[in-house]
Parts: structure tokens; C-alpha cells; sequence
């Protein structure tokens, strides 16, 4: 029995209804079924997004807070 690893991609893209970057996203979807893809914004924005099966949304804050701890970390 072959074990399929199955991939998580955090993607970040211009998330305002930007016609191309949501386009982008859905066909990256829908081109690799098998894959978990995570998106991040203004709920306003990404709304669109919340009935594909394989994206999952992040909240906004969060991410944030996270890039911002990764930032503090590192020293110069």
C-alpha cells in the first residue's frame, strides 16, 4: 500500500476581490484536489472562498500575530 503525504500550502495573495489573485487561487484549488491550501484576510474579501472543500481560512489577526512574534525572534 503506497502512503500519499498529503500537502499543506499556506498561500499569500492579494486578497481584496482582486479579480486574478482569486482566480489564481481557486484553479490552484481545483488543479490539486488533494491538497489543504490556507488563505488569509479580511473576512469582507475572502468570503468567496469559504465553500471550496480544500481551502481553509485563517483569520486575519492571527497571522499577524504569529509573522510578528517570527520578526521579534530574529536578531540582527
Amino acid at each position: 500500500m503506497k502512503m500519499v503525504k498529503h500537502k499543506k500550502v499556506l498561500v499569500d495573495f492579494y486578497a481584496k476581490k482582486n479579480f486574478g489573485d482569486d482566480m489564481f487561487v481557486h484553479l490552484i484549488a481545483n488543479r490539486y484536489p488533494n491538497t489543504s491550501f490556507y488563505i488569509y484576510g479580511l473576512e469582507k474579501y475572502i468570503d468567496d472562498f469559504k465553500g471550496v472543500k480544500n481551502i481553509h481560512v485563517l483569520r486575519d489577526n492571527i497571522i499577524r500575530v504569529v509573522l510578528v512574534e517570527e520578526a521579534e525572534s530574529i536578531s540582527l
